[in-house]
Formats: C-alpha cells, sequence, structure tokens
C-alpha cells in the first residue's frame, strides 16, 4: 500500500478529531484550543480536498462536518508511514511504539493485544540498552491514561495491508520474536485523559506495558454512583452526574438501580403484590388533580380517599378513590417517606406524582426509570436539573436527545459509557456475579433483636414502616444491611451519634466491648443480639438481666453449662450476683434434694426464668417468701393464687388466666370441669377462638400431678355427662379445629360412637380414649407434627 504522511499539523489534528463524529468549526476550535479563522480555512482546504464533507442541509453557518472516506483513508496512509518509519531499523527495547501526538490525540502502534479501552502510558521512554532515561531538568514527568477511540486494526509490515490479529494466547514477546514469524503491529487511535501535561514521551519512543503508577483519570471518579469496572481493568467506573442511559432489558435496569443508594423509582420485573407508599404521595397527586383547592381542603379530601383506600368509610367508593387505585396500584398507605417507589402497576397521573413527590420530600441521592412520554417533557428537565438526580435510565432512546454529559448505554451485548462527546468506554458485565448487598435494609425495620433473627422483617406484620428514611431510621437501615456478618468500621464510625445502630452493625467478636462503651444506652429490646456463647461470664451475671425473657432464659442457661463445666467459675455465695440469670443458672445446676439459696429463690422470684422446670424443686422456699408482684412474675403470680385457694371454684377469667401463664400439664387434670364453663361464657368463646392450644394433647393428661402443691380432683375427672354442646357457638376455622376435635371425640364417647375422623389429625379424636381400646392401625402412621407424635407415644405406653 503506497503510503505518505500528513505534513500539516492543524489538518492532521482537524481530521483525527472528526474520527470521533461530525462536529461544527466552533466545536473543533474548542476542542483542539485553535482559533476559530485557522479552523475554519484549514476546513475549506480539507473540503477542497475532499477529505472532509460539511451537511449543508440546514444552513452554511454552524453546519457539521463529516470525515469522508478518503479522508479516514488519508489518516489511515497517514499512521502506516510513521509506522514503517519507526519500524524500518530493528529495535530490542519495546514492544510497542508512539507514533503521533497531537494534543491529547495520540497514535499508537501496538504488538500485543489491547486489554482495555482504557490504557496506561508509562512515564518514561527506554535508552539505547534499555535502562530509563531520566529528566535531566528535574521536572516531574509521570504516565498518562487514555481511552481507546476506536477498534485496533492489525497490518502486516512488509505490505502495510490489513491482517489478522495474533491470538489471544500468543507471546508475542520482543522485536526480533516477531520479525522471524511476519511483522504485524495494531493501529490503535486513543485520547489522552489524564496527565497529558506531566507526561512527556515523544513521538517514535518504543515502550512496553507496564501496570499503572497513579489513579484512575479524575473523569472516572466524580460521582458515588458506581457503574462498574472498565472492561479489562480493575478501575472502577463513577463518571460525573446526572447520569442518563437507554437499557434495553428489564432486568439490567433493575440491577444497575437497586445497587446505588438513596431514593429509586423503578419499574420492578416481580412487584410486591402491595406497594408501600407515603401519604404525603396521595397529597401530592390530589394537588395536581385540584392545583386550586385552599391547603385545608386539600388535606380534608386527601384524608377522605386515603380512609377511602384503607377501607375505614362505608359506601361505594367514590370516582376519586377510584382513579386513585387507577393511580397507583394496590397500595398500603404508610406514614413518613418511602426510599423506593414502584412503578408497576401505576399509570402516567400515578407516574408524574412520583416524580414530583421526590422532587419535592428526596433528601438523599435520586436514581430511577423514566417512562412518562414527550408531553412530559417540562418534569424531565426538572428531574435532570435537580442536583440530586444522580442516574435516569429508559428502555428505549427517550432521553437520547436530553443527553447533556454522561450516557450509558447497552449496544450488541455491550454496555459503553459516554463520558462527553468523544470519550467512550465499554463496562464489564458480570452475568455470574451476585447481586451487589444493598447500602440500605429494604424490609421492615424490625422492633426488636428477637424479631431480626426470627425473620420476622418479611412478614405483613408492622409493614407500615417499610422502606421509610426518617432520619433515625437511615442509620439502623445501614446497620442492618451488614447484619449478620457485621462491620466494625462502620460501627465505629455510628458508635458516638447513633449507638444502637453500632450496636446492630457490630461483628460478634466485638459486641462485648462496645457493650462496656455504649451498654447504658442500648434498649433492653436489641441486648439480645449478643450471642449467648460470646458473652462474658461477667456480662451473662450482671447484664444479661436487662434482656428480653426468651433471651434471658437462653443467657441463664448457657452460664449454667458453664459452671456445671467449671466450678471454679461460680462465685462464692456471699459474693454472687442476685441478678435473676446468675440466680437461675445456680437453681439449675439443683440436683435431688439439694437445698436451693433463700437468696436465690428470692431473686428468681421475680424473674421466673424456666419458671415449669424450677419452681417443682423450689415450691417449698417460694411460700415462705413474701411474693412481689411485678411485669416478670406473672405465671408465679398465677400459680401462688391457686396455692393459696386450691379449692375455690375459678370463674371464666381466672381459668383463661391459668390455662394462659401455666404449663398445660398443670392444669389438664381440671380441663372436664372448666370446658364446659368457658364454653358458656362469651368472653371465654371469644379467648377459645383465638388460642392456639391443641387440646387433644392436653386431653391426654387428665391423669396428671397438677401443679406443685396443689392436689389434683380425686377421682380423675373425665368428659362423662359433661355439655360441650355450647361449642358449636364458635365460629369453626383453622385456629378452632383442634377445640372441635376434642368436644367430637369427647361426645362421640358419651353417645358410644367410634371417634370420628379429626380435623387437626385423621386420628386425633383417640386420644380422648385408652389406649387398650384402640386398633392396631392407630399411632402407625408417619410423624408429622405433634399429633402424630403424642399418638405414637400413647400407643407405646400402652
Amino acid at each position: 500500500m503506497a503510503t505518505s504522511r500528513i505534513r500539516s499539523g492543524y489538518q492532521r489534528r482537524i481530521l483525527d478529531e472528526l474520527l470521533d463524529g461530525p462536529a461544527t468549526v466552533s466545536a473543533l476550535a474548542q476542542r483542539l484550543g485553535l482559533a476559530t479563522s485557522h479552523t475554519s480555512s484549514t476546513l475549506r482546504t480539507l473540503r477542497q480536498q475532499a477529505l472532509v464533507t460539511r451537511d449543508e442541509r440546514e444552513g452554511v453557518r454552524g453546519a457539521p462536518h463529516h470525515l469522508s472516506p478518503h479522508g479516514l483513508l488519508r489518516l489511515q496512509e497517514d499512521a502506516l508511514e510513521r509506522l514503517r518509519e519507526a519500524t524500518r531499523e530493528p529495535r530490542t527495547e519495546g514492544t510497542n511504539v508512539l507514533l503521533t501526538r497531537d494534543g491529547p490525540l495520540v497514535v499508537l502502534a501496538y504488538g500485543e493485544r489491547v486489554p482495555s479501552d482504557l490504557i496506561w502510558l508509562p512515564p518514561r521512554r527506554l535508552g539505547i540498552e534499555g535502562a530509563p532515561l531520566l529528566a535531566s531538568s528535574g521536572n516531574t514527568r509521570g504516565g498518562a491514561w487514555c481511552a481507546v477511540r476506536s477498534q485496533p486494526q492489525w497490518f502486516d509490515l512488509d505490505t502495510l495491508e490489513p491482517c489478522d490479529a495474533p491470538p489471544s494466547d500468543a507471546s508475542l514477546g520482543d522485536i526480533r520474536t516477531w520479525t522471524q514469524g511476519g511483522r504485524r503491529l495494531a493501529l490503535v487511535r486513543a485520547r489522552v485523559m489524564s496527565g497529558q501535561d506531566r507526561w512527556t514521551m515523544p513521538p517514535g519512543t518504543w515502550f512496553e506495558t507496564e501496570p499503572p503508577h497513579e489513579t484512575a483519570p479524575a473523569a472516572l471518579n466524580r460521582s458515588s454512583v458506581n457503574l462498574g469496572l472498565v472492561q479489562g481493568t480493575q478501575v472502577p467506573c463513577r463518571p460525573s452526574t446526572p447520569i442518563l442511559g437507554q437499557l434495553g432489558e428489564a432486568w439490567r435496569r433493575e440491577a444497575l438501580l437497586k445497587g446505588q443508594h438513596g431514593f429509586t423509582v423503578l419499574r420492578s420485573a416481580r412487584p410486591e403484590p402491595m406497594a408501600m407508599r407515603p401519604q404525603s404521595l396521595l397529597r401530592t397527586w390530589m394537588r395536581h388533580r385540584h392545583p386550586r383547592l385552599s391547603e385545608a381542603e386539600l388535606d380534608r379530601r386527601t384524608q377522605r380517599v386515603l380512609d377511602r383506600l384503607r377501607g375505614n368509610r362505608r359506601g361505594r367508593p367514590s370516582e376519586v378513590a377510584h382513579a386513585a387505585l387507577a393511580a397507583f396500584g394496590p397500595t398500603t398507605w404508610v406514614e413518613g417517606e418511602t426510599s423506593f417507589h414502584e412503578l408497576a402497576r401505576t399509570n402516567g397521573e400515578g407516574t408524574r406524582a412520583i416524580w414530583e413527590w421526590v422532587l419535592e420530600h428526596a433528601s438523599d441521592a435520586v436514581q430511577g426509570e423514566w417512562t412518562l412520554d414527550a408531553k412530559h417533557a417540562k418534569l424531565l428537565k426538572r428531574v435532570m436539573a435537580d442536583g440530586r438526580c444522580r442516574l435516569l435510565v429508559a428502555g428505549d432512546a427517550r432521553l437520547k436527545e436530553h443527553k447533556q454529559g454522561t450516557w450509558l448505554i447497552d449496544h450488541d451485548g455491550e454496555r459503553w459509557v459516554h463520558l462527553n462527546e468523544v470519550t467512550r468506554l465499554r463496562l464489564a458485565q458480570d452475568r455470574q456475579q451476585r447481586p451487589r448487598k444493598p447500602n440500605l435494609w429494604e424490609g421492615t425495620i424490625p422492633r426488636s433483636a428477637a424479631d431480626l433473627m426470627a425473620g420476622q422483617t418479611n412478614d405483613d406484620v408492622g409493614r407500615q414502616s417499610e422502606r421509610t428514611t426518617a432520619a433515625g431510621d437511615r442509620e439502623i437501615r445501614r446497620a442492618l444491611a451488614v447484619w449478620p456478618e457485621g462491620d466494625d468500621d462502620l460501627a465505629d464510625e455510628m458508635e458516638r451519634e447513633h449507638p444502637l445502630a453500632a450496636w446492630i452493625a457490630s461483628t460478634a467478636g466485638e459486641r462485648g466491648r462496645r457493650w462496656r462503651r455504649i451498654g447504658a444506652v442500648i434498649p433492653d429490646a436489641w441486648i439480645g443480639l449478643h450471642e449467648a456463647n460470646m458473652a462474658s461470664d461477667a456480662w451473662l451475671s450482671n447484664d444479661a438481666s436487662r434482656a428480653m425473657h426468651d433471651e434471658r432464659a437462653t443467657y441463664a442457661l448457657e452460664l449454667a453449662r458453664r459452671f456445671e463445666q467449671d466450678p471454679t467459675r461460680q462465685p462464692q455465695p456471699e459474693g454472687a450476683p442476685s441478678h435473676s440469670v446468675a440466680c437461675t443458672a445456680r437453681l439449675l445446676l439443683l440436683r435431688g434434694g439439694d437445698p436451693p439459696a433463700p437468696e436465690d429463690v428470692g431473686a428468681w422470684m421475680d424473674d421466673p426464668l424456666h419458671f415449669e422446670t424450677v419452681l417443682p424443686r423450689v415450691w417449698q422456699v417460694v411460700t415462705s417468701l413474701p411474693l412481689r408482684e411485678g411485669p416478670r412474675n406473672g405465671p408465679l403470680a398465677t400459680w401462688h393464687a391457686w396455692f393459696s385457694a386450691p379449692n375455690a371454684p375459678p370463674n371464666v377469667d381466672t381459668i383463661i388466666r391459668r390455662c394462659e401463664d401455666l404449663p398445660w400439664r398443670w392444669w389438664a387434670p381440671w380441663l372436664p370441669e372448666w370446658l364446659p364453663n368457658v364454653l358458656a361464657s362469651a368472653r371465654g368463646r371469644r379467648w377459645l377462638e383465638g388460642c392456639d392450644l391443641i387440646w387433644p394433647i392436653i386431653a391426654t393428661a387428665l391423669d396428671g400431678e397438677g401443679p406443685p402443691g396443689c392436689a389434683p380432683p380425686n377421682p380423675h375427672l373425665s368428659f362423662d355427662g359433661r355439655d360441650l354442646s355450647d361449642v358449636h357457638l364458635i365460629e369453626e376455622s383453622p385456629q378452632t379445629e383442634a377445640l372441635f376435635d376434642l368436644a367430637e371425640g369427647a361426645i362421640a364417647a358419651q353417645e358410644g360412637r367410634p371417634p370420628p375422623l379429626g380435623r387437626t389429625h385423621p386420628e386425633a379424636c383417640w386420644l380422648l380414649t385408652s389406649p387398650e381400646l384402640w386398633p392396631t392401625f392407630v399411632g402407625l402412621g408417619k410423624e408429622t407434627g405433634p399429633l402424630s407424635l403424642a399418638l405414637r407415644h400413647r400407643r407405646v405406653d400402652r
């Protein structure tokens, strides 16, 4: 191929700049730093040579200039001629060479594959013997980051004809290596992104690829929006905002937007059945429908529609309520703000109201999916101009005409980010990568450590606080996002201003030390986050008594195990802590006839942990000590009242209290006497409808021993002659199935009929009869729950 160089530097720079796309005279002059007159005259010469063309469809003034095919070929000839000169004599000190450098535009020849669109050019050139040449002037020199502007073009240096790229796994080595196997290099056009002033490598310099010695270009670190890594590098792309984008696939939009923090507006692929929206959003929508209403009237109408949507008002829904339902779909309206706004099942009015609400209420970064049409261009401009708007994407090209700076687009399976009109980079898309853990907890904020560990944040209970963004909640959500692994750096950051959030975010190993600093201000409901096996003996003995009931019982059991394994850890009686956890742990160690310490029993009476296990061993000491009723010893007070008057006939409220507070095995012997009384009372029937006791199993303990200190009826009571017909006044439901099994089984026994099929288990009613009367098949089924287990035990015991 015949080649020749472009002699004019102006012409070469303008042709090279037009390679990135058409531009006007003024735009070219501004990019290249040239005078407008010089740029105009050079373009006139290039038009006369047919190297560029001018689009005059809308007039000559301000018309864009395009690089013609002949101009593209001329640029290639210039680069190849410079490549021929650079490789005329074999050199051994480098694989790549800098051919031209015109301001930020460079042309390189690479003897190896270019790994990325973002390349690092070293800060030095090699000397004759391969040693680096140092700057004689003492000026600081550095490398440069460059963005590749087009695909590399491979050429055979012997013929200067295009050729195929070498295999990706081939090792090209130095100049001697590739001169023996067919010389070929790739022409690479790039634009310097940073370090241009300090990078002093002259054209014709050979160099080797080196790892970068400086941080990534500033253009890739201008915001907190992380679009991913630049392909082939470990450099994250955080360009300037606002970022507009066109991502065709919905799951890609959703993955990108949910990976950011702040307020998110999104049409989810799989939305929740009920969207959570703030009540103030409904007011914004109402204000748009009735812009002339006064504030007081607007509030009144909004509240009326809200009551209608919540079902608090009777009658047919109004036209406005229908319109609100059409605008927002099935919604749970909550107080406060929400950080996630679902666009699924919303119409144009609802979507517009959501964006207007975000502009009015958002206190953090905003990102979202734009689904409105062109008639909402004014609202779109407001959103883009708002400094909180960081990222806005659409499934089609509706945002393209509005792009001002950073533009994000998926094209042919690749994701490109256009940092400006002339610089673009490909981003890596790891389809196997797990979704990034959100910066904020997105579910319900749990009310206690027990709720968090039980996973109740995904239930419908308490969903009114879901995705709220009140000032106090945001730090809690940040802490919950790192639970249970924890993040001590985050916890240290929040400890001073938000101690509860720091307690949640702490790792298990650090939580004990953090308690010494902030334990006094941690709410009792959250103390249970401290794992029992990680807590010290002193903490369990002195501080654990502030936790919730089930957590205190767990701590007492852990302390008892430690005392059993190493008796030396147990303090002497005179110095032993008097808190309930420590006292319960010592009582759990009692064996046989060991007498309990009255001090431990006294402290245990205020907080009777492991009540069913400990009371049978210490009840005689309990009766000799005064009982101080408190918020924690309700079950003990119920037992003590029964013990004090064992023969007094109980009323319905007393029966209910005994059934709720005491273990069922203690009161089961009185069930045939109590149940008809409870069924005959409206108060009792309401209680039976809501309790979750498994009544057929309770009926197996009619011959039980009763509570400590209270003798059971003698002879044992039975359901013979008991009227249970009032059970039919109770509405059948899943919660009352066990009660109906008991009643129908007892009635069948009274009438001499075989036990009927049970609701809770086919053989549940057999539990009311003696196992000696059972057919062989009863109790032989697979164990599927407590009833089948009770049947099996009764069958074995017979």
